[in-house]
């Protein structure tokens, strides 16, 4: 079954994105997590599944996003979900092999529909250029 974490200290947009990803497929399971330290801690415990997705916020106070992908133990499918305009952000979330986009706050429909699909949002910002 298709897991997907939202890690982010900012409740609002993680109901935001909770409700869209649910109206989007409400088969996924959903995790929410207001502290990085306690999301890293759980998902490293668990065993690897290649269905599970992570929607991950960069600034938190107790861990950065940047610190989350660095710790994480296995290659999860993930997004960078992030108020940040910078676009060394956005070029450093590149890096990562596992990060497949970077997603403006709010999540939006057409948006969770791609994640839920796992497609890997920087070959398609590609193909549209």
């Amino acid at each position: 079954m298709p897991k997907i974490f939202i890690i982010d200290d900012d409740a609002i947009n993680n109901y935001i994105s909770e409700h869209v990803i649910i109206n989007t497929d409400p088969t996924i399971q959903m995790y929410i997590f207001t502290n990085p330290v306690e999301a890293l801690s759980h998902i490293n415990q668990m065993p690897f599944e290649t269905d599970t997705i992570i929607l991950l916020d960069l600034n938190m106070p107790q861990m950065s996003g940047w610190q989350v992908l660095d710790e994480m133990q296995h290659p999860y499918t993930t997004y960078i979900l992030s108020s940040s305009i910078l676009a060394c952000d956005k070029e450093k979330s590149r890096l990562y092999g596992q990060v497949k986009g970077f997603i403006s706050k709010p999540l939006s429909r057409s948006i969770a529909e791609l994640v839920v699909a796992k497609q890997n949002l920087f070959a398609l910002e590609q193909e549209v250029r």
